[in-house]
């Protein structure tokens, strides 16, 4: 296992492990997260020896998405940089021949955009997946306005942007969001069986399965440069700035 501070990976087998490593933040992206990420990401899209790749968050939670606080104080251009670290490292895992799971916490904001980018996730019981973005004044990144209407279909997705009401494990099971649902003591363990379990197929079709199930890169690319400008014209916003000053504020915002 390698260490990088924020990111933990392990390409050792054929099934690749990447681990986001800040627990003490709730594994929100920052810069640095960001960036480790994408090149993970693509690495993983570029290494033959990769057969499957299992995501896992370190600590209580998968991730809580975007780090606001780094994006609150370091302006536009470094917020520009941090999204599209992000949407390089959903290109990659959308364009890679192998399998993507997650073994999902609680996720946020751009986690829970993880989530919903994969081929396959396993929750934990105690599991809550949150859209948040709005709640801040923010438009969604990470392709979550693109993954998540196609799982759930758009009066659930727009529901749950909308109004940032969590869903908890076993509704987003019944949702589609997930595919299994198992204690949280045993979240590691299961995914890593069905990570093994995808190392053990037809790379190759599982590869044509993904391009013809995910459809066209360029569609998704072209999305999430549109959720990059939309969430950063947001974050210079009033109400973007008014979003995040309440979230630290620990106070309802003020949109006017």
């Amino acid at each position: 296992m390698t260490a990088n501070t924020v990111l933990l990976t392990d390409f050792s087998s054929s099934v690749a492990r990447i681990t986001l490593n800040r627990p003490g933040a709730m594994n929100a992206l920052d810069a640095s997260l960001g960036r480790a990420l994408a090149d993970a990401a693509e690495r993983c899209a570029e290494e033959q020896s990769v057969r499957s790749v299992l995501l896992f968050g370190e600590g209580r939670l998968f991730s809580a998405g975007g780090d606001l606080g780094f994006l609150s104080k370091a302006g536009g251009d470094a917020a520009y940089e941090l999204i599209t670290n992000l949407h390089r490292a959903v290109i990659a895992f959308a364009r890679m021949p192998s399998p993507l799971v997650v073994a999902a916490k609680t996720s946020a904001g751009a986690g829970l955009s993880l989530v919903a980018g994969a081929d396959y996730v396993v929750a934990a019981d105690n599991a809550k997946f949150t859209s948040a973005y709005t709640g801040a004044g923010l438009s969604p990144d990470g392709g979550l306005s693109y993954f998540l209407p196609r799982l759930i279909g758009r009066r659930l997705a727009q529901r749950m942007i909308f109004s940032n009401a969590p869903l908890m494990a076993a509704e987003a099971l019944a949702a589609g969001l997930v595919d299994e649902v198992v204690a949280a003591d045993e979240l590691e363990s299961k995914a890593l069986e069905v990570a093994k379990r995808f190392a053990q197929g037809p790379r190759r079709a599982f590869a044509q399965v993904r391009r013809l199930l995910g459809g066209s890169i360029d569609a998704l690319k072209a999305h999430l440069d549109a959720e990059r400008d939309a969430l950063v014209s947001q974050l210079e916003s009033n109400e973007g700035q008014e979003g995040i000053a309440a979230f630290f504020e620990r106070r309802p915002p003020r949109f006017e």
